[in-house]
């Protein structure tokens, strides 16, 4: 791949200059989408190569009457859904109920750490499988039909137990009588 992006031209290829312009333009951003998931530098740079792969598999698709900004923007959503893969697969995204930090953390008002505790108490109030589905949503931004091919559910089973989470946690801040807008 590397040879066919910045060696000599392929004249058999009409789309080999395109691929290789889009490379150049493109690799930077691609790299740093990826990078904003991942938080890794290699791993970012292996996502944004998997994009080009992509391209170089079905250029057609990607370069045939498109304009610079839809090839810029398949190439992003391509590196970012590759980063948020990588990350689901090496279990990156955070499940667990967060850490107790309150003692480490001398320079936080009261405020701040009873916001914390209120929290850590909410998310330890829910099954791993509702942590996962607003961690994917609220964190990576997947949509709910990503969610359900990644929890291997259907779209309306997510819905729904997105919305009993949803109505969870509004109990549970009802029954404590705890307001979250006092901590923003």
């Amino acid at each position: 791949m590397w040879i066919l992006l910045t060696g000599p031209s392929d004249e058999q290829n009409p789309y080999t200059n395109k691929v290789r312009d889009a490379y150049h333009k493109y690799m930077g951003l691609a790299t740093l989408a990826a990078n904003r998931i991942l938080h890794n530098l290699e791993d970012a740079r292996d996502a944004a190569m998997q994009a080009f792969v992509r391209v170089l598999e079905h250029p057609e698709k990607v370069f045939d009457g498109r304009s610079d900004e839809h090839i810029k923007n398949y190439i992003v959503i391509i590196a970012r859904n590759t980063a948020l893969n990588m990350a689901k697969h090496n279990h990156v995204i955070p499940t667990a109920p967060l850490e107790d930090d309150a003692k480490t953390d001398s320079s936080s008002t009261d405020a701040k750490l009873e916001a914390k505790a209120l929290a850590r108490n909410i998310i330890a109030s829910l099954s791993e499988t509702e942590r996962r589905i607003l961690s994917l949503e609220i964190i990576y931004g997947e949509s709910i039909q990503e969610i359900a091919d990644d929890l291997q559910k259907t779209p309306w089973a997510v819905r729904k137990q997105r919305s009993r989470t949803i109505k969870r946690i509004k109990d549970y801040c009802y029954h404590q009588n705890i307001n979250p807008l006092e901590y923003i």
